[in-house]
């Protein structure tokens, strides 16, 4: 192994020489030139820090040599191929020089934003109504379910149970803020059963849970901890409900919104900078839209696929 990379780095050594040798009209910061092509020093070092620590020896560095001389040698034939007019790449290219004009002149506008503590301060003043805690609401729930198509001898049973539920939750010591025990015995809710029928919190007056309305007007009006409603029939069964805790609205402290609203601040910035710069190119160079043209074109039918190919997995065993 040891006589095979010694025979690679001769073997570089000679390469460099022998190009050396029969490239004596080479400019003298030239390391190679392929067609029109050249690779010079300065090029060859910025590729050699994009991977540092790589090049202790000749080897590694004929190695990039090569890596460089494929990229222009297919550069090159692609040019003569006359890739450098196709309108895919012309477009890679249009994206890519307006990219680099934008990061020249827009984003050191953006990198000179400040946010101060003044200006937090004063953002979360103006917009007191976006950072409120809404009301909430923590409850315990009893379900009794009732089949559906179950006969009316039979939802007179599950009535009979319910009523019996609702005298336990009652009697229940004052200290136990959810159903307790009487949840485990009765409810058929069973993300809830365990837990004393505990719903955790909910938002007042959001009509999103999976409740049906019945049950959620009357957790909602349910408003001091401890109050038990009464039995809430619903086509799929028999519902009791205890107020746990009530949190009535109020504003956020700024201390937990001090990243949320520098962010905020940040992007709005950000965004009418972006705006200013654009507007004043526009005053610059013309532009013409025709909008019927623009409201008839109809989208593609497919868009194009990604034909990339993932590698084959490894055989299992």
């Amino acid at each position: 192994m040891k006589w095979l990379k010694l025979s690679l780095v001769c073997g570089f050594i000679f390469f460099i020489w022998g190009c050396r040798a029969e490239n004596k009209s080479l400019p003298s910061d030239v390391v190679a030139k392929i067609d029109n092509e050249m690779i010079t020093i300065e090029q060859f070092k910025r590729e050699m820090a994009r991977r540092p620590g790589q090049f202790a020896t000749p080897e590694h560095k004929g190695n990039l040599l090569e890596q460089m001389i494929r990229s222009d040698v297919l550069y090159t034939a692609a040019q003569k191929a006359g890739y450098d007019k196709d309108p895919e790449v012309l477009a890679i290219q249009k994206r890519m020089v307006a990219n680099k004009f934008r990061k020249d002149h827009l984003d050191p506008q953006i990198d000179h934003i400040t946010i101060t503590d003044e200006d937090v301060e004063q953002y979360y003043m103006e917009h007191q109504d976006d950072f409120k805690i809404p009301s909430m609401v923590q409850s315990a729930i009893i379900q009794i379910s009732v089949p559906s198509g179950a006969s009316e001898e039979k939802k007179a049973q599950f009535f009979q149970r319910a009523e019996i539920a609702w005298s336990e939750a009652l009697a229940l010591d004052p200290e136990t803020r959810s159903f307790g025990s009487v949840a485990v015995k009765y409810s058929d809710d069973q993300s809830t059963r365990y837990k004393g029928g505990d719903i955790d919190w909910l938002r007042i007056g959001d009509t999103s849970y999976r409740w049906e309305q019945e049950v959620m007007d009357t957790i909602f009006n349910l408003s001091q901890p401890g109050e038990v409603s009464p039995i809430i029939t619903t086509p799929s069964g028999f519902y009791i409900l205890k107020c746990m805790e009530v949190k009535d609205s109020g504003p956020r402290p700024l201390e937990q919104l001090k990243e949320y609203i520098r962010y905020q601040i940040l992007e709005q910035k950000k965004a009418r900078i972006e705006a200013e710069f654009y507007e004043k190119l526009k005053r610059k160079i013309p532009v013409e839209i025709n909008n019927g043209l623009l409201s008839a074109i109809e989208p593609l039918d497919e868009e194009k696929k990604d034909k990339t190919q993932s590698p084959p997995a490894l055989p299992r065993g």
